[in-house]
């Protein structure tokens, strides 16, 4: 059985990137866009790990860290956080 991993990431190409290296590593990958859908996917289904990305348009994807440290069945799961784009990024886009 595949390991699942979690892709919470609103960048289309970006998230589409990292499933198809992770599907070629072997892991089922399942994608969210925004925070509902990250939360629903969790509860659905526990991974071996998320890769989240901390911008996801307006919404902060470091509450869905806080939230995971509250629940007792995913406190331990490893999150890899990007900022999706590279340094500066951000902050570049909305100056």
């Amino acid at each position: 059985m595949k390991q699942p991993i979690h892709i919470v990431e609103d960048n289309a190409l970006n998230s589409e990137l990292l499933s198809v290296w992770l599907e070629a590593e072997g892991y089922e990958v399942l994608s969210a866009a925004n925070l509902n859908a990250a939360f629903a996917a969790l509860e659905k289904q526990k991974p071996c790990a998320v890769l989240l990305d901390v911008y996801l348009g307006s919404e902060d994807g470091l509450s869905l860290v806080s939230w995971m440290h509250q629940q007792p069945r995913m406190c331990e799961i490893p999150v890899n956080r990007s900022n999706g784009s590279g340094p500066g990024y951000r902050r570049a886009a909305h100056s």
